[in-house]
Protein backbone atom coordinates (compact mmCIF):
# COMPACT_ATOMS: atom_id res chain seq x y z
CA UNK A 1 0.00 0.00 0.00
CA UNK A 2 1.34 3.64 -0.86
CA UNK A 3 1.52 6.27 1.22
CA UNK A 4 -1.45 8.16 -0.35
CA UNK A 5 -3.52 4.84 -0.48
CA UNK A 6 -3.01 4.60 3.21
CA UNK A 7 -3.88 8.28 4.00
CA UNK A 8 -6.88 7.77 2.19
CA UNK A 9 -7.65 4.55 4.16
CA UNK A 10 -7.16 6.67 7.11
CA UNK A 11 -9.74 9.35 6.41
CA UNK A 12 -11.81 7.09 4.96
CA UNK A 13 -12.27 5.23 8.38
CA UNK A 14 -12.66 8.47 10.29
CA UNK A 15 -15.20 9.67 8.28
CA UNK A 16 -16.71 6.16 9.00
CA UNK A 17 -16.42 7.08 13.02
CA UNK A 18 -13.78 4.34 13.18
CA UNK A 19 -11.82 4.94 16.76
CA UNK A 20 -8.15 5.64 16.71
CA UNK A 21 -7.17 1.97 17.85
CA UNK A 22 -9.54 0.83 15.31
CA UNK A 23 -8.10 2.43 12.37
CA UNK A 24 -4.33 1.11 13.69
CA UNK A 25 -5.30 -2.29 13.82
CA UNK A 26 -7.13 -2.47 10.43
CA UNK A 27 -4.41 -0.75 9.04
CA UNK A 28 -1.72 -3.22 10.31
CA UNK A 29 -3.71 -6.14 9.03
CA UNK A 30 -3.48 -4.32 5.64
CA UNK A 31 0.17 -3.34 5.62
CA UNK A 32 1.68 -5.93 8.21
CA UNK A 33 3.82 -3.09 9.77
CA UNK A 34 4.36 -2.24 13.39
CA UNK A 35 2.07 -0.54 15.16
CA UNK A 36 3.56 1.67 16.70
CA UNK A 37 5.03 3.23 13.41
CA UNK A 38 1.12 2.67 12.01
CA UNK A 39 -0.06 4.78 15.33
CA UNK A 40 2.43 7.31 14.57
CA UNK A 41 1.35 7.42 10.70
CA UNK A 42 -2.60 7.93 11.92
CA UNK A 43 -1.93 10.54 14.70
CA UNK A 44 -0.01 12.87 11.90
CA UNK A 45 -3.00 12.15 9.66
CA UNK A 46 -5.38 13.29 11.87
CA UNK A 47 -3.03 16.64 13.30
CA UNK A 48 -2.08 17.16 9.19
CA UNK A 49 -5.93 17.13 8.22
CA UNK A 50 -7.59 18.53 11.16
CA UNK A 51 -9.93 15.69 11.40
CA UNK A 52 -10.59 13.75 14.05
CA UNK A 53 -11.97 9.97 14.72
CA UNK A 54 -15.48 11.66 16.20
CA UNK A 55 -18.52 13.19 14.54
CA UNK A 56 -19.88 15.50 16.63
CA UNK A 57 -18.23 16.95 20.09
CA UNK A 58 -18.99 15.10 22.95
CA UNK A 59 -20.50 17.65 26.29
CA UNK A 60 -17.46 18.06 28.53
CA UNK A 61 -17.00 19.90 31.53
CA UNK A 62 -14.31 22.61 30.36
CA UNK A 63 -12.92 22.83 34.36
CA UNK A 64 -12.69 19.68 34.78
CA UNK A 65 -10.63 18.93 31.15
CA UNK A 66 -8.56 21.86 32.98
CA UNK A 67 -7.75 20.22 35.47
CA UNK A 68 -7.31 17.06 33.97
CA UNK A 69 -4.80 18.82 31.92
CA UNK A 70 -3.13 21.15 34.66
CA UNK A 71 -2.74 17.19 36.78
CA UNK A 72 -1.10 15.95 33.61
CA UNK A 73 1.76 18.46 32.73
CA UNK A 74 2.57 18.74 36.57
CA UNK A 75 2.87 14.89 36.35
CA UNK A 76 5.00 15.51 33.29
CA UNK A 77 3.21 13.71 30.92
CA UNK A 78 4.11 14.28 27.36
CA UNK A 79 1.97 16.89 24.97
CA UNK A 80 1.14 14.77 22.65
CA UNK A 81 -0.34 11.95 24.90
CA UNK A 82 -2.45 15.13 26.66
CA UNK A 83 -3.58 16.28 22.89
CA UNK A 84 -4.51 13.13 22.33
CA UNK A 85 -6.18 12.19 25.53
CA UNK A 86 -8.49 15.45 25.04
CA UNK A 87 -9.35 14.87 21.64
CA UNK A 88 -10.68 11.16 23.10
CA UNK A 89 -12.60 13.14 25.56
CA UNK A 90 -13.74 16.26 23.78
CA UNK A 91 -14.14 14.64 19.90
CA UNK A 92 -12.09 17.94 19.20
CA UNK A 93 -9.66 17.99 16.24
CA UNK A 94 -5.64 17.95 16.94
CA UNK A 95 -5.50 21.98 16.55
CA UNK A 96 -8.61 22.83 18.48
CA UNK A 97 -7.06 20.17 21.60
CA UNK A 98 -3.89 21.96 20.84
CA UNK A 99 -5.00 25.01 21.31
CA UNK A 100 -6.49 24.25 24.80
CA UNK A 101 -3.51 23.13 26.04
CA UNK A 102 -1.50 26.28 25.18
CA UNK A 103 -4.76 28.03 26.79
CA UNK A 104 -4.21 26.15 29.89
CA UNK A 105 -0.71 26.22 29.78
CA UNK A 106 -0.25 30.02 29.56
CA UNK A 107 -3.21 30.50 32.60
CA UNK A 108 -2.34 27.61 35.16
CA UNK A 109 1.46 28.29 34.59
CA UNK A 110 2.10 28.74 38.56
CA UNK A 111 0.11 26.01 39.65
CA UNK A 112 1.90 23.57 37.63
CA UNK A 113 5.21 25.22 38.76
CA UNK A 114 4.17 25.46 42.71
CA UNK A 115 3.69 21.17 42.31
CA UNK A 116 7.28 20.62 41.37
CA UNK A 117 8.82 23.63 43.91
CA UNK A 118 7.13 21.43 46.43
CA UNK A 119 9.75 18.81 46.53
CA UNK A 120 12.86 21.34 45.91
CA UNK A 121 12.58 23.30 48.86
CA UNK A 122 12.77 20.26 52.00
CA UNK A 123 15.55 18.54 49.61
CA UNK A 124 17.23 21.86 49.66
CA UNK A 125 16.55 22.63 53.19
CA UNK A 126 17.93 19.09 54.11
CA UNK A 127 21.31 19.36 51.99
CA UNK A 128 21.48 22.70 53.65
CA UNK A 129 21.55 21.16 56.74
CA UNK A 130 23.97 18.67 55.72
CA UNK A 131 26.91 20.64 54.47
CA UNK A 132 26.59 23.20 57.19
CA UNK A 133 27.50 20.15 59.72
CA UNK A 134 30.50 18.61 57.50
CA UNK A 135 31.75 21.71 57.57
CA UNK A 136 31.49 22.73 60.97
CA UNK A 137 32.80 19.28 61.74
CA UNK A 138 35.49 19.73 59.38
CA UNK A 139 36.14 22.93 60.53
CA UNK A 140 36.66 22.06 64.61
CA UNK A 141 37.31 18.46 64.45
CA UNK A 142 38.76 17.92 61.08
CA UNK A 143 42.50 17.53 62.30
CA UNK A 144 41.09 14.73 64.15
CA UNK A 145 38.93 13.28 61.39
CA UNK A 146 42.16 13.77 58.98
CA UNK A 147 44.31 11.51 60.59
CA UNK A 148 41.96 8.73 60.58
CA UNK A 149 40.98 8.80 57.21
CA UNK A 150 44.91 8.53 55.75
CA UNK A 151 45.25 5.71 58.51
CA UNK A 152 42.17 3.83 56.44
CA UNK A 153 43.65 4.75 53.14
CA UNK A 154 46.81 3.44 53.84
CA UNK A 155 45.51 0.64 55.64
CA UNK A 156 42.92 -0.17 52.37
CA UNK A 157 46.69 0.34 50.37
CA UNK A 158 49.14 -1.76 52.28
CA UNK A 159 46.18 -4.37 52.14
CA UNK A 160 45.76 -4.57 48.44
CA UNK A 161 49.61 -4.32 47.82
CA UNK A 162 49.82 -7.57 50.37
CA UNK A 163 47.23 -9.09 48.17
CA UNK A 164 49.24 -8.58 44.81
CA UNK A 165 52.60 -9.80 45.83
CA UNK A 166 53.45 -13.48 44.77
CA UNK A 167 55.59 -15.12 47.05
CA UNK A 168 59.15 -17.11 44.67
Amino acid sequence: MEKQQATDFVLERIRNNHSRDQIVTELRQAMKAPEAMLARFVDSIIAEYAVAPFEAEINIDEQALAAFVTDSIAKLRDSDDILYDICLRTGWNWKKAHDFLVNIQSSQLTKVQKSENRLLLPLGIVLILAGSALTYLLMNKGFLILPGIATLVGGVYATSKALRHKPT
